[in-house]
């Protein structure tokens, strides 16, 4: 029988010798792969990062225009812009996005809308130093008067508020109260957060003049809390339960005797006044409660007895009245150390 070979064993050889390039390649294949999967990552990378950042933007700007509602279809409708110090929080949170320089310049007008030159002078420093480039801060935006150039933010404030003292003090009783007589009763009030010295209009408001000296020179203040402040309006304090009682009961406490009103048509609620509290509901003022107004709120014009001035440290009530709260309840209360009659 014939024997079968074993198959043969074929080998196929190279009919064509490799190329420098076909070395090349062999050499620099990997590098290249790598190379491209970190510059596809970078690029991947770069576009994640921008629609974060446009994300964010998107998402400080909602938070601007759902606090300022703006209305303004076919240009005709208004602005409503919240308070001051809601846009000054606002602006902090959104920190140093172009939604939070707005922000502070809404804030600017604000104050200048409400004829606080000297706030507006403070937010446009802040606006400055944090936004060095904005518009409001290098551009001559504001019309200049009388044929004059257009000037700068800050000009304008300057000059709004030097017509403004201008026109003041051309029509004093228009913006402010008359002043207390020469022999007005001054009190110091000592806080921890410096003094506050007020004097009384005895010739006006003589019930709550003479109880307020009397309870001074008792020392009942010393150790109460300025237990309520509402932020850029006023502070109020002058119950007794703020020393050791309930803070529920903090507004409730006082004499028992209360005061008939002595509303003075001349005696109006520009910042600075010392004037009595009471009861919501009640014709007649507390028996110890009052308050210090840190700037002008006239709807409470001939509901509430204004008594007093302050003549030294409205600074002082200000910071109080800054502090931060939970409601209209201070988060750390200050303290009212002592009384002394003048």
């Amino acid at each position: 029988m014939a024997k079968h070979r074993a198959p043969a064993q074929i080998e196929f050889a190279a009919t064509v010798e490799k190329t420098w390039l076909h070395e090349a390649v062999d050499r620099t294949w990997k590098p290249l792969a790598v190379g491209a999967v970190l510059v596809t990552g970078t690029v991947l990378y770069q576009q994640h990062q921008a629609s974060n950042r446009q994300a964010h933007i998107e998402e400080d700007w909602g938070r601007l225009t759902s606090e300022a509602s703006f209305n303004m279809m076919f240009g005709s409708g208004p602005i409503t812009v919240p308070s001051a110090s809601v846009l000054s929080l606002l602006a902090e949170d959104l920190g140093d996005s172009s939604a939070g320089s707005w922000a502070k310049a809404l804030e600017i007008g604000k104050f200048v809308e409400d004829v606080q030159f000297t706030e507006a002078e403070r937010a446009l420093g802040e606006l400055s130093t944090r936004w060095p480039d904005h518009v409001l801060v290098t551009q001559a935006l504001f019309p200049g008067g009388d044929g004059n150039p257009p000037v700068t933010l800050a000009q304008h404030i300057q000059d709004r508020s030097s017509q403004m003292t201008a026109w003041e003090e051309g029509h004093p009783l228009l913006f402010r109260n008359p002043e207390p007589p020469a022999d007005a009763p001054r009190v110091r009030i000592t806080t921890e957060k410096g003094d506050i010295v007020v004097a009384l209009y005895h010739d006006r408001a003589p019930q709550h003049s003479e109880n307020f000296l009397e309870l001074c020179g008792e020392s009942y203040y010393d150790g109460t809390r300025f237990h309520r402040v509402l932020p850029r309006t006023m502070i109020q304090g002058g119950d007794p339960n703020t020393v050791d009682g309930d803070p529920d009961t903090w507004g409730l406490g006082g004499p028992e005797k209360t005061i008939e009103a002595e509303i003075d048509p001349a005696l109006r609620h520009y910042a600075g006044v010392l004037a009595a509290a009471k009861k919501s509901g009640d014709a007649r003022s507390s028996g110890s409660q009052f308050y210090i107004t840190t700037e002008a709120n006239h709807g409470w014009n001939g509901t509430y007895t204004v008594f007093g001035v302050v003549v030294e440290g409205i600074e002082v009530a200000r910071e109080i009245a800054a502090g931060a709260a939970t409601g209209d309840r201070p988060d750390e209360p200050v303290i009212l150390q002592s009384t002394e009659v003048l």
